[in-house]
């Protein structure tokens, strides 16, 4: 067995692992590259790639294992307590994966259950949050976000859509593809 067929299992934590770096760097400049002032968007491209990578592979149940230590990574790193991205993420996963079962593999189905996922995610995540007492926003304010959420996640998902798709058929996460060869 060579090296490449021992790490390519991991292909897909690495680049959801990625995304989640690309949520803290990013996100700190997507309101100014949204124009947008006085309704907040955010920038969870971690959510965007567990439900594309949970909508790829619908029968792998680590892929649902893998959303449970993004999101208590998530949740250490950025909050400093576990709940909302562990819990979020997992669900998010588990949704997708039960989703995709009865929807057609085709690009225009996939992205709008993607978009689906990441509005969930973002009143769940306000919803934990405010029971937290972390954040005081009103829900009339969340709702205005969810319109830029929307927007914002239908770019995110149209533009990295092929790359989790590729992945996720070519490398699975935590399969030996030596089986299959």
């Amino acid at each position: 067995m060579n090296s490449r067929s021992k790490f390519s299992r991991w292909y897909i934590a690495v680049a959801e692992f990625i995304a989640l770096i690309f949520d803290g760097v990013i996100s700190i400049y997507a309101h100014s590259l949204l124009g947008l002032s006085g309704i907040s968007a955010s920038f969870w491209l971690i959510v965007i790639a567990v439900a594309a990578c949970s909508l790829i592979d619908e029968n792998n149940n680590n892929e649902i294992i893998l959303a449970f230590f993004m999101g208590l990574i998530a949740d250490i790193y950025y909050l400093g307590f576990i709940g909302p991205y562990t819990v979020g993420l997992t669900f998010v996963s588990w949704l997708c994966q039960k989703v995709t079962r009865i929807l057609p593999d085709v690009f225009v189905v996939r992205v709008p259950v993607i978009v689906i996922c990441y509005l969930l995610f973002d009143v769940f995540f306000w919803f934990i949050l405010t029971i937290a007492s972390t954040i005081s926003i009103p829900f009339s304010q969340v709702i205005w976000g969810m319109i830029a959420n929307a927007i914002l996640a239908l770019i995110l998902a149209s533009v990295t859509y092929p790359i989790f798709n590729f992945l996720g058929r070519e490398y699975p996460f935590a399969i030996r593809m030596n089986y299959y060869k």
